[in-house]
């Protein structure tokens, strides 16, 4: 018997439509995510059974009075900002009670035979779309290598009121943070590896409080294999009490080469400018930005501190919102040959590692995420090479076992993919069915 085995009311496999924070942070009427109960009905035509959220977990049950917890008011980044990005476009002024909207997310998700994927961005993303900085600066109150703790303690409450209010049945798993390492849990860099037994047992007793007050639930966090870690072993050191080996993969891909050219610094290593610093943009960048882009230093959100609370980088920004995409893609052709072979030989061995990994620990895994991160107007994700490079995913996946996996980079309503339903169709059945 294994140590968390998949509770007999689950399915067999997950079919994973990450929804993160875009499902109340794209809330306004007439925003994607305004009508949650069309986004389940489009997820469950698209094959999907599993929706992975960030829940709010310390807003809604977090030792604090914000008035937030009652009324949340989300406005966006502003000026435009993340306009061009995967997440951050769109995001409309919009009002409501947050956790009417967490019940509403889970009666629907039983209305359409649905699964929820608690987690939480809250150390990363999830604030930045906030009119005020109080969540942020809530959140970062919270003493560094309490924080995981604190969100442990929120999730214990938030399963204690999905309990009370009998729509637990609907929990696939709780997944106590997003990428824990490339957060800001702890002030430690994501690389920083002689430091990373505190991280994992840290983790290990945030984890050990869930499970103890709610021993019915699957608890884990979920970790990366990115081409900026190229470790033997990516995942020796990680916590092992996880009950899913719930995992993100970024290879080495054409989209990630581009990212460091423009960068000119590993995606996942923080920047130590704020701003966007001398020498930004390089001639790379600039032989790819509309003529109206404006100059980098410009580009800001309509608060410094919505940087601090995202935690990604300005460069990256500017990068996503002023290329010009038919001239990015261009790039991502021209170049994607350089990479075809090894994108696919690390996507493979990285989901080797995960489900050897998770074999190890006697537990389920799952890929949560991950594979390209191109901008928003790009094609090359839709494009033959991109949909090639996620039908491997799916394919190595059902050949390695694994419990769970995502089509696209997050098989999102507000990414373009979406709109290709038979595609997603065949893959979720595929996956399904293997």
């Amino acid at each position: 018997m294994t140590k968390s085995p998949i509770p007999h009311d689950l399915p067999r496999r997950l079919t994973l439509s990450l929804w993160d924070y875009s499902w109340y942070t794209r809330a306004a009427p007439g925003d994607r995510f305004g009508d949650l109960e069309r986004c389940f009905r489009e997820a469950v035509e698209r094959g999907y059974n599993t929706i992975r959220i960030c829940a709010m977990p310390f807003l809604l049950f977090g030792d604090h009075d914000l008035p937030d917890r009652h009324e949340l008011h989300i406005t966006g980044m502003g000026n435009g900002f993340g306009a061009g990005s995967r997440w951050y476009d769109g995001a409309a002024p919009a009002s409501f009670d947050p956790l009417s909207r967490l019940g509403l997310l889970f009666d629907l998700a039983r209305d359409y035979d649905c699964y929820v994927i608690l987690s939480s961005w809250e150390y990363q993303q999830s604030p930045s779309f906030s009119a005020t900085p109080a969540w942020y600066e809530a959140l970062y109150a919270v003493p560094n290598g309490r924080r995981l703790h604190a969100l442990a303690a929120s999730l214990c409450r938030m399963l204690d009121w999905l309990k009370s209010t009998g729509r637990f049945d609907r929990v696939a798993y709780v997944e106590l943070h997003n990428e824990v390492e490339n957060s800001r849990l702890w002030d430690i860099s994501p690389l920083d590896r002689s430091k990373r037994h505190l991280v994992r047992d840290e983790t290990e007793d945030a984890i050990g409080i869930v499970r103890a007050a709610h021993p019915d639930t699957m608890v884990t966090v979920s970790y990366v294999i990115s081409y900026a870690q190229p470790l033997e072993h990516p995942l020796q050191g990680c916590a092992r009490n996880v009950q899913v080996g719930h995992v993100h993969i970024y290879p080495d891909s054409v989209v990630g080469a581009l990212i460091r050219e423009v960068l000119s610094y590993e995606l996942w290593i923080d920047d130590p400018e704020k701003g966007a610093g001398s020498g930004f943009p390089n001639a790379t960048l600039r032989s790819l930005l509309r003529p109206d882009a404006p100059p980098a230093d410009e580009h800001l959100p309509d608060g410094l501190w919505r940087l601090d609370a995202n935690g990604i980088p300005q460069k990256l920004f500017y990068f996503f919102d002023w290329t010009d995409p038919a001239k990015v893609d261009e790039w991502f052709l021209s170049h994607h040959g350089e990479f075809a072979e090894k994108t696919r030989a690390e996507l493979t061995r990285a989901i080797e590692q995960t489900a050897e990994w998770s074999k190890e620990l006697d537990v389920p895994a799952v890929l949560g995420e991950g594979y390209l991160w191109s901008p928003l107007r790009s094609t090359f994700e839709r494009s033959a090479i991109g949909r090639g490079i996620f039908e491997h995913v799916v394919n190595e996946s059902v050949r390695c076992g694994l419990w769970g996996t995502t089509l696209t980079c997050t098989g999102a309503p507000t990414h373009p993919e979406w709109s290709d339903l038979a595609w997603q169709c065949t893959l979720n059945k595929t996956f399904l069915a293997g």
